[in-house]
């Protein structure tokens, strides 16, 4: 059974400024590729474990380069995290603690410079492909537009137009399969739930 993990791109692509020899005796910046996904746990990862979901090109990519196995997430909700990480603050420094507050970033964000600005700021072009802030779900992937996105992170922008959660039309199951309840993974899923829950009926006085 193959699971399919969403992937964002945001390339850095060198415009000016030297540093690193080349072969041709020339020098230049080194081209970087940020890649981020959604909603990913390493617990889903082949090169974590994970027996059933196939990573193939993951699992190389940490083989061949580094995996961290003491990396954590700033804030366990897609826009705050991705926020912090863009930023190099707290979820709570830059105010967006929640999907429903990342319009809150640029305003928050002040004078400091984000991850790809600081890119921009030595030389770099920095293009972002689709979703690397928070986008509004449903929505703005299926429309095709850039959503609560920092526009000054970026010499480009390329918002893809296609489905996504809840959008509208005809679903198809593929597999029959189902994720082993013995796997970390489920077992901490299914944790959360009841979790998420007792939380809400604690909430609603049920």
């Amino acid at each position: 059974m193959k699971h399919l993990i969403p992937i964002f791109v945001l390339a850095l692509a060198f415009a000016a400024s030297a540093a690193k020899p080349h072969v041709d005796g020339t020098s230049r910046s080194p081209n970087v590729l940020f890649i981020i996904s959604d909603d990913l746990s390493k617990m889903a990862l082949g090169c974590y474990g994970n027996e059933q979901c196939q990573t193939p090109n993951i699992d190389r990519l940490a083989r061949e380069g580094m995996k961290f196995e003491r990396a954590y997430c700033q804030f366990p909700v897609c826009g705050p995290s991705r926020a912090a990480m863009m930023s190099g603050m707290y979820a709570q420094s830059i105010g967006v603690t929640s999907n429903g507050k990342s319009e809150l970033f640029t305003k928050n964000l002040g004078h400091r410079p984000t991850m790809s600005q600081h890119f921009i700021n030595h030389g770099y072009y920095a293009a972002r492909v689709s979703k690397i802030y928070h986008m509004l779900i449903p929505g703005n992937i299926t429309e095709g537009v850039h959503g609560p996105d920092h526009a000054a992170s970026w010499t480009e922008r390329f918002s893809m137009h296609a489905p996504e959660w809840m959008s509208e039309g005809e679903h198809e199951h593929i597999s029959g399969e189902k994720l082993s309840i013995h796997t970390p993974f489920a077992r901490i899923s299914s944790w959360v739930s009841r979790r998420m829950c007792l939380k809400r009926m604690t909430e609603r006085g049920t």
